[in-house]
This record gives structure tokens, sequence and C-alpha cells, in this order.
């Protein structure tokens, strides 16, 4: 499905004053999942005395472990968790973030395989942070916030949510991307035609 750029603008405003961080998506309890990296995030917001929240739309084997380590590290306040939401209703849900964040690690597995959250983020126009991981990269073409550490994500963020207009901008990019490369659509025609000259083979 194309979604209009406009609709989605309209849809969400920019905080003025909370930096709105999101993810979706299964909450694995592996160290490939990255569940410290959440803190990793949350802490150095809370180091540079900004206004941020969480919002978690998902489940899984993970979350419970993820509440520990926010008690742990007092930020109860700035977490909120839907558990699982259904498609389409999630969307309503993601297009309120001002960034959706892939916690994965830097193990060689995470290179191998894109996260779908992704395309979810895209779609709606919400920036991507992530690693510099393989996948992402190719999936994303680089439009985001791609750095080597989670601090570094962090600070990245708090630029552009200062910056609206470059904010705005990549916002802009996220979603063409999805439209013009990553959609259903495209993507089906390219599968279709990769199947038709392997059974013509």
């Amino acid at each position: 499905m194309f979604l209009d750029t406009e609709e989605v603008h309209k849809s969400k405003a920019m905080r003025a004053a909370v930096i709105h961080i999101g993810y979706f998506g299964v909450l694995a309890d592996d160290e490939a999942a990255g569940l410290d990296n959440f803190l990793l995030v949350a802490n150095a917001l809370a180091r540079k005395g900004v206004e941020f929240r969480f919002s978690i739309v998902g489940s899984g084997p993970g979350l419970s472990r993820l509440k520990g380590k926010v008690a742990d590290h007092d930020m109860q306040k700035h977490f909120d968790y839907s558990g699982f939401v259904p498609m389409p209703d999630a969307f309503a849900l993601l297009k309120e973030f001002d960034f959706g964040l892939v916690t994965w690690g830097d193990l060689p597995k995470n290179h191998l395989h894109t996260a779908m959250k992704v395309m979810d983020y895209m779609c709606c126009a919400v920036p991507v942070c992530s690693l510099p991981l393989k996948e992402q990269l190719n999936s994303t073409q680089r439009i985001g916030i791609h750095a080597d550490t989670f601090e570094e994500i962090a600070d990245r963020m708090v630029e552009l949510h200062n910056q609206p207009d470059e904010y705005e901008a990549l916002r802009r990019r996220s979603l063409d991307h999805f439209n013009t490369v990553l959609s259903w659509p495209l993507q089906e025609k390219g599968l279709l035609t990769a199947y038709s000259d392997l059974t013509a083979a």
C-alpha cells in the first residue's frame, strides 16, 4: 500500500519538548535483540537533560526482562508499554513516533537479515535509528540515523529534534524511500520477475 505523504504528516505533529522514541515488534530475550541498548539511549538522553519517552509496541519473552532493566535504572516514567497491537491498528501508534529504534547489537547474525520494523517505520515516515548493520543499511539506503554506538544515536536524535526543518526532510525521505523502493507492490514485481527467470532457465 502506498501511503500519502501529506496524510502521514497531518497525522503527527513534531513534539516541541519531548523526544518520542518508538519500538515496534517482538521483544526477544537473547543477546542479538539488544535489550540493554534501550537503556543506553535512555541514559544518554537523561544525561543531556532532555525530555523523552519510549513507546514499546509489542511483546515477547524479553518484555519482562526489559521492564526489570528499566526499573533498575529508575526509568519507569520514560517508558510506556502497549503490548501486542495487531495491524493495521499498530500503524496509528507508529505514526506518533518521532524516531523508530532498532536495538540489535553489532553481532554477525544481525548483519545478515533485515528487521521488518525498518519497513514499518519508514512507511509511517518515521526515521529509522540503528547501528550500521549491513542489511539495515541496504534496506534504508542510509536514510535515518545510523551510528556506531547507541550513545551517538541519542546525540543525533537530539540534534534533529532541535533542527525541525532537517528532521522534517528526513521524514519525507523515509516515506519516499518506502513508496518508491520498499513497498510490497514493488517488491512483488521484482520477485515475480526473478521466479519467472528461474523457471524459464
